[in-house]
């Protein structure tokens, strides 16, 4: 496996407080999902060794796991919000094209987020209880996929290799500009 290295991000030609402090965030935002992925693949790694062998700590296991994946998806959501909010000050084009090029990948995180934390609410009503297209899957692990009533969501190593590449490419824009 690649280690990933989410060192300080370059801030020496940002003048600018908010945006200093917006790349300071998102920082941390990336270091989160680093840290959030080794411990989805850690539990993952248990809960293959469950499988093998019948034990009820996988379902110990999966409350680990679905908590970790939560907060995966927030690390994910905060970096999309501050790049969001970054996008409407930093009017440079090529900023701008960063943010095209990684707009739908983090969209994904987003949706997934908001639906579990949403799902409660949806279920009395009627309409909204629809969304759960397996009312029977409350989180489970298929492969590299995280499912939860029937959507899926890729936890794997690929994850990190956009992360690694949105914050390489939020890098390479730091090093030119001087805002």
């Amino acid at each position: 496996m690649k280690k990933y290295n989410f060192d300080l991000i370059n801030l020496s030609n940002i003048k600018d407080p908010f945006i200093r402090i917006s790349f300071i965030f998102l920082e941390k935002y990336f270091f989160g999902c680093a840290n959030q992925h080794e411990r989805i693949k850690k539990e993952k790694a248990k809960m293959e060794g469950y499988a093998k062998k019948y034990n009820s700590n996988w379902q110990i296991e999966l409350r680990k796991l679905f908590l970790d994946i939560h907060f995966y998806l927030i690390c994910w959501a905060n970096i999309k919000k501050i790049l969001r909010k970054l996008g409407k000050i930093i009017k440079d084009e090529n900023f701008q094209e960063v943010l095209i090029k990684y707009n739908s990948r983090l969209n994904e995180y987003i949706e997934f987020r908001t639906y579990l934390e949403h799902l409660i609410e949806g279920l009395r009503n009627k309409k909204k209880r629809r969304l759960l297209k397996n009312p029977s899957d409350i989180g489970n692990l298929n492969g590299d996929f995280f499912t939860f009533g029937g959507k899926k969501l890729y936890v794997g190593e690929k994850n990190l290799e956009i992360l690694n590449s949105l914050y390489n490419d939020l890098n390479g824009w730091l090093e030119k500009i001087d805002y």
